[in-house]
Parts: structure tokens; C-alpha cells; sequence
């Protein structure tokens, strides 16, 4: 059963005052309904963590609906997206949302607005939650009369996707104690001009250059708490000179504990890109949110390397490297 709550009055309401004429509403809402002028005075409150309701199942998200009448009924969301409506002495299911777990409500002239989500973002439409001669109803915003089953959309994963654009890094340094890169801020743009290394194809210690280490990617874009569903990079690269064959031995991400995604295809010798992961492929990480991709950490390493002898090394190029994010 709900819980007693207790009035708190508000020295200041920094809220809505008054806001002219009142507007026209629909004639199966309340009279307050109106766009009445506001004024200073006691509102019931309760912490949400303080609800002891029983749905009589789990449901994620609960929300008091302040329609005018005591008790208050609340409503709340199931894993699987029912919406429920738990009075005092019953739980209705009043429809289930496609790919919802979770939503937002505000209460707002004897309405409540709801904004069913999931991890991804919002899912579907957003519904007003109101009373038709005393029995509750449920309409889309905006619409006429009050709605039967949902009507979202919902893709695969739930809620909205994006892809970014490529993003291009800002910031790039070097490790290992192999062969070293020179004029390593190149990589920042795609323009031809090269961060290049020299490689020798006389023995094993030789052939191998040091890791370049590309940072500085902004995702800021990426809106918080998205989950990331894909990564690709793009390195443009070529092997300027030379006649042992070049090709990839690390191509990974930063700041994760992502797998090695080397390529077999040797690089050529006029400027090619290649693609490393995709907008469906996580690296073989098990999750990446935004934070991960936000992070200062977060990043491309590279390391080429040379075929040995018979052949007289390689001098090796990358003009530009960028990262393209599926959220």
C-alpha cells in the first residue's frame, strides 16, 4: 500500500508564474487543466526511494501520478516494457511498449508525460497519461482520443542509433624500442604529407617499427549513457619504397581491452586505406559505452613490420588515420 507522505511548503517557487489567458484544452480534461497563473505555496513530496508499492512483479522504474485525487496512483515499467498502474486495492497493465525497460514522467496540470527509454535512448512515442470520466486513459501527444496498443518503432537494439562522421584525431606519440616514426602529427589530416618509418629487412630486431599511439579522438557528439554497437578504423597508408613486403602486426584500440585486428594484405605502394573492425564489431570487447570513447585513453595503435631477407626493407607512410563510431 502507498506509504503516508508529508506536505513541505516552499518559501520560493521557482517555477511557472502567471502566463496570461488561459488556454483551450480538451474538454474531457480538467478544468485546472487551464493555463492558470501560479503562485507561491505547499506541494506534497516524497522521495521516490521512499515508495513501498507491491506490483506484485518486478517492474524498473516507478512513478507517483499527482492527478488531484488521494491516494495517488502510481505507475511503473516492467523488464519486458508492460506499463502498469497500481492503485490501492488493484494492478492494471495498461499496454506494453516495444524494447522500453525503463521511462521519464513529469507531472503537469493533472497529466502525467512519459518518455518510455531503454539503454540506447527513448523508444517510440511519447504518451500523456489522464483521466476520461473517471477512468484512466492513455493518448500519444497530440492526439485526439485516447490510444489502444502502442504504435513504436523499434529497432534490433532499442531506441535510436546514429553513426558519427569520421572523427580525426588530435594527439599521437610513440613506444617500443624498435625503428621510430618521424613527423608523427601528419596522421592528423589527410593531406600526403606522411609520418614514416624506416624498416630493415636484415634481421628479426630490425624489421619491426615502434607502436604509434593515436589519440585525441572527440566524441563528444555521442550522447551520455549511449552504448556504442560499433567502431571502424581507417588507416591511409603506403609503402613508399623498398623491396620487402610490409604488412600490419597490430592494429588495436586503446584504452580497452580490445583484440588485435592486423591485416594479412600486404600495404602497396601508392596511398590506400584500410578498414579495421566495423560498425557492428565491438573488438571482442564485451560492452563500450561512451565514457570508453570519451576517454583521454581512448585510441588506434599501429605497428608494421617488413619481411626479412632476400629484400632491402621498406620505408613506410600514414597520412591520416580516423575512427567512425555506430551508437
Amino acid at each position: 500500500m502507498l506509504e503516508e507522505y508529508s506536505k513541505t511548503t516552499l518559501k520560493s517557487f521557482m517555477g511557472l508564474y502567471s502566463r496570461g489567458s488561459p488556454e483551450e484544452v480538451p474538454s474531457d480534461h480538467f478544468i485546472i487543466s487551464q493555463n492558470n497563473s501560479f503562485k507561491p505555496g505547499s506541494f506534497g513530496i516524497r522521495p521516490g526511494t521512499s515508495l513501498l508499492i507491491d506490483f506484485l512483479q518486478q517492474v524498473n522504474d516507478i512513478a507517483e501520478w499527482v492527478h488531484g485525487d488521494s491516494p495517488f496512483p502510481v505507475l511503473g515499467i516492467t523488464p519486458t516494457g508492460d506499463l502498469l498502474l497500481r492503485t490501492v486495492s488493484s494492478v492494471t497493465k495498461l499496454y506494453n511498449v516495444p524494447g522500453a525497460t525503463n521511462f521519464y514522467t513529469v507531472n503537469f496540470f493533472n497529466r502525467m508525460f512519459i518518455c518510455p527509454t531503454n539503454d540506447s535512448g527513448p523508444v517510440g512515442n511519447l504518451l500523456m497519461l489522464y483521466t476520461f470520466n473517471d477512468v484512466v486513459a492513455i493518448r500519444e501527444c497530440g492526439g485526439n482520443s485516447p490510444m489502444g496498443a502502442m504504435t513504436a518503432t523499434v529497432n534490433a537494439v532499442g531506441g535510436v542509433t546514429s553513426i558519427t562522421t569520421a572523427v580525426a584525431p588530435t594527439a599521437v606519440n610513440q613506444s617500443g624500442d624498435k625503428n621510430a616514426w618521424f613527423n608523427l602529427n601528419n596522421v592528423f589530416k589527410l593531406d600526403g604529407a606522411y609520418a614514416t618509418c624506416t624498416l630493415y629487412g636484415s634481421s628479426s630486431s630490425v624489421n619491426t617499427s615502434n607502436l604509434l599511439n593515436i589519440t585525441g579522438f572527440n566524441f563528444s557528439m555521442v550522447p551520455r549513457g549511449a552504448n556504442i554497437l560499433g567502431i571502424e578504423v581507417a588507416v591511409h597508408h603506403r609503402q613508399s619504397s623498398g623491396t620487402s613486403a610490409v604488412a600490419d602486426t597490430v592494429v588495436t584500440l586503446l584504452g580497452l581491452p580490445a583484440s588485435n585486428k592486423a591485416s594479412v594484405v600486404n600495404w602497396g605502394s601508392v596511398e590506400e586505406t584500410f578498414t579495421y573492425g566495423g560498425l557492428a564489431d565491438l573488438w571482442r570487447v564485451t560492452s563500450i559505452g561512451d565514457a570508453d570513447i570519451k576517454s583521454s585513453q581512448f585510441g588506434v595503435q599501429i605497428q608494421a613490420r617488413c619481411t626479412l631477407l632476400p629484400g632491402t626493407g621498406a620505408v613506410i607512410g600514414i597520412d591520416y588515420v580516423t575512427v567512425t563510431v555506430k551508437y
